[in-house]
């Protein structure tokens, strides 16, 4: 996969490496997207649990308490 940087953001990934925080400009790229799919997830668990408080659900009070228990565990 090759991506495409606009030049300030390039600038910003070789200070990153050259500072020594990352080994690489992919170690950097991969933290990124780590971390843009880690807020990705608890958005969606946080619509998940605000979405119990309604009434209108497919989804039986079991399936919400093993969905809870299911995201807290993941929280820590």
């Amino acid at each position: 996969m090759n991506v495409k940087l606009n030049p300030e953001l390039e600038k910003f990934v070789q200070y990153k490496v050259k500072s020594g925080l990352y080994q690489s400009s992919s170690e950097l790229v991969n933290e990124g997207v780590r971390l843009l799919w880690e807020r990705d997830q608890s958005r969606i668990e946080d619509l998940l649990l605000e979405s119990e408080k309604t009434e209108e659900s497919p989804l039986t009070k079991s399936d919400w308490k093993e969905l809870r228990r299911r995201i807290r565990r993941r929280r820590g």
